[in-house]
């Protein structure tokens, strides 16, 4: 007699934990916990009390019924899944993918693993548009060496988020305006943040990140599949096709680049409102920034099209236009995840939970006499519970920046060290969370791979959970180790002051 699945489904457990969420917030706001938010406004430190919202108030039901359908409409993740998907398709049918398989599908798998990570960390430099892009890409390159895709998807996501913490060069700059501000308002008026303060321990820390997850990826998380046999599709590689393709997509660059070098007669997709150069490309109203995923799927499209013409893979307008949504054969049950996720991350917001835990966990922090090692310790533990919440970066570092750069600053610790430490902890907590949009598109992923599709959080949590804590305690001993030696954190920056 067969037992039947008891485990819950990814939806069922969303639910659980917003009706959990709603009991929680309703009775913390009838018990009046609230919380001190300092934040940092035209160079002042100004304090605002925050209380929890309760949902099962009049305003709070006029909340979740009237904003169901902005709450998805305003889900990045969304926007950006529908467009990588369409990419992702053009690609595939064009052959140009089943060309680029042609190159990795001889490699031992130690070192596919390696090769997928490294390119994971430099795609964090785009921004979180690499989750969208690179998690359906490496899961169909995977499928089509004959690799089981699920082993591509942890791999991906995993040296995007580890490596979010270091490599994003946006995700830095911006977290760096506020601890620049929050050191010069109280401490050292003279500071400045650079992009290059760290430099030096985030190349190492990424090539520990490599080394370590490549090792638990291949003798741990593979193990738990089978290699699938290669599905033969009737696209054809030719090396003509191979060379104009190049000639394309280098002609792309070239036309890309002279769209983003600021002078008077280029930059026509930066922000020139603004000065540094970082926050020209990145800016909100940066078209560049805004336009990255546009960008790709407009240069993939040019070079699916030479191609498949040249290939004769796309012989027809018709294989041209049904290529655009060949990518998105069961992948239904993402964007199922995606609305009930973008609710429950509403919900949060509304009722100020996280934001009201933060600021007394922060304030609490500040409290204590901690520094060193204790404090070090302290802060990544604080930092990965409110992740869980909480899992924007920007967002937590505006409640977090004001009151622990100056408490690192006075326990002798650098502005510089202290965001790495966060970014670190950020980053673990993200593995953890399925709260964090991009987690919700790897479930989603691996759904659609798994030959039996009973997969739920637990499932995706276990299989991440051997190189989550792997990393994390590594990554802890790295930053003590850092501290304690006192080794250089990049240009002429150290941890200590």
């Amino acid at each position: 007699m067969k037992h039947k699945n008891r485990h819950l489904g990814p939806v069922t457990s969303i639910l659980i934990i917003m009706l959990i969420v709603m009991i929680v917030t309703s009775l913390l706001s009838i018990i009046g916990y609230d919380g001190k938010q300092t934040e940092i406004i035209n160079g002042t430190l100004e304090s605002h009390l925050i209380t929890v919202n309760n949902i099962f108030s009049a305003d709070g039901l006029k909340y979740f019924f009237s904003n169901a359908l902005t709450n998805f409409q305003n889900f990045a993740p969304l926007f950006y899944m529908v467009i990588s998907l369409i990419t992702v398709g053009i690609m595939d049918k064009s052959g140009l993918i089943k060309s680029m398989t042609q190159k990795v599908k001889k490699l031992k798998f130690k070192y596919l693993t390696i090769l997928i990570l490294i390119i994971s960390i430099l795609f964090t430099y785009i921004g979180e548009y690499s989750y969208a892009f690179l998690i359906p890409l490496i899961a169909l390159i995977y499928k089509k060496i004959g690799k089981n895709p699920i082993i591509g998807i942890i791999t991906v996501f995993s040296g995007l988020t580890f490596g979010y913490s270091f490599g994003c060069l946006y995700n830095n700059y911006t977290l760096g305006i506020l601890t620049e501000a929050s050191a010069r308002l109280d401490v050292d008026a003279n500071y400045t943040f650079s992009l290059l303060s760290t430099i030096y321990l985030s190349i190492f820390a990424a090539i520990i990140i490599v080394i370590i997850s490549a090792n638990i990826i291949e003798k741990r998380t593979a193990l738990k599949f089978n290699n699938q046999n290669i599905e033969e599709d009737d696209t054809k590689v030719t090396k003509e096709a191979n060379q104009y393709t190049m000639i394309a997509f280098i002609s792309c660059i070239i036309i890309l680049i002279f769209t983003i070098i600021p002078s008077q007669f280029s930059g026509v997709l930066l922000d020139k409102t603004q000065i540094d150069y970082v926050e020209k490309l990145f800016s909100s109203t940066s078209p560049f920034g805004q336009g990255l995923p546009y960008i790709i799927l407009f240069i993939a499209i040019i070079c699916s099209l030479v191609y498949g013409r040249i290939s004769k893979n796309l012989k027809t307008s018709l294989d041209f236009n049904e290529a655009f949504s060949s990518s998105f054969d069961k992948t239904g049950y993402i964007f199922a995840l995606m609305f009930f996720v973008s609710q429950l991350i509403g919900l949060i917001d509304w009722t100020n939970i996280g934001n009201v835990i933060a600021s007394n966990l922060v304030e609490f922090m500040s409290s204590l006499e901690f520094s060193g090692i204790p404090l070090i310790i302290l802060t990544m533990i604080i930092t990965i519970f409110i992740t869980l919440l909480i899992p924007n970066t920007m967002d937590k570092w505006v409640i977090f920046s004001p009151l622990i750069i100056p408490l690192f600053m006075g326990a002798n610790i650098t502005p510089d060290f202290t965001q790495l430490i966060f970014g670190v902890s950020d980053g673990i907590g993200k593995m953890l969370t399925p709260i964090f949009p991009y987690y919700v598109i790897t479930l989603g992923m691996i759904y659609k791979y798994k030959d039996k599709n009973d997969i739920n959080l637990s499932y995706v949590i276990k299989l991440l959970l051997p190189l989550t804590l792997t990393l994390a305690g590594v990554l802890l001993l790295l930053l003590v180790s850092w501290f304690l030696i006192g080794l250089p954190l990049g240009v002429n920056i150290l941890p200590s002051l």
